[in-house]
């Protein structure tokens, strides 16, 4: 107890019938470091996060659902008239993905800039483009007749008026 300055009142606290605690702890205090130069300047030059409230947050989800759901109506127009794939090779829907994504970065840090909303019509397209090639290329494939024909179905039949039983005995000769 000489240590900590308390030595004069060790003799009380013995008497007194009190257990004997160390109170080194007390005297160990650290002040916790101040921020170095460095992180002042970080802390400067960082904008001000603005708060976001639920009527916030909600109204903007809504505006980036009501894009995704324009985003898909235009695609579906697209996709009826003329589909999706320039020469059957380039896929629409991923070149626009790619196009808004880099209008998102080249708004970003405007004030009134529309980042945000280019960055969600960019991530509708992407969602788009990726169904779209994944459903294409898990489709399954059903052989005929020595050609191999995509299938239009969830059955896996193709879109032929003869049944596929019928077909099958067919060319095993039954």
């Amino acid at each position: 107890m000489a240590d900590t300055g308390l030595a004069v009142y060790s003799r009380v606290i013995q008497q007194a019938g009190i257990p004997y605690q160390s109170y080194a702890p007390l005297a160990q205090y650290q002040a916790p470091k101040p921020p170095s130069l460095w992180d002042g300047y970080r802390q400067l030059l960082a904008p001000a996060p603005e708060p976001t409230s639920h009527v916030q947050s909600a109204v903007t989800g809504m505006r980036h659902n009501l894009e995704a759901g324009a985003v898909a109506a235009l695609l579906g127009v697209i996709h009826g008239k003329f589909g999706l794939d320039i020469k059957g090779k380039y896929p629409v829907d991923g070149i626009l993905a790619a196009f808004f994504y880099a209008l998102s970065v080249k708004e970003a840090g405007k004030p009134d800039g529309y980042s945000s909303d280019l960055r969600a019509i960019s991530q509708s397209l992407t969602s788009v483009a990726v169904f779209r090639k994944t459903s294409d290329w898990a489709k399954p494939s059903v052989a005929t007749t020595g050609e191999t024909v995509k299938t239009d179905s969830m059955s896996g039949h193709t879109s032929s008026a003869e049944d596929p039983l019928v077909a099958a005995a067919k060319r095993h000769g039954l």
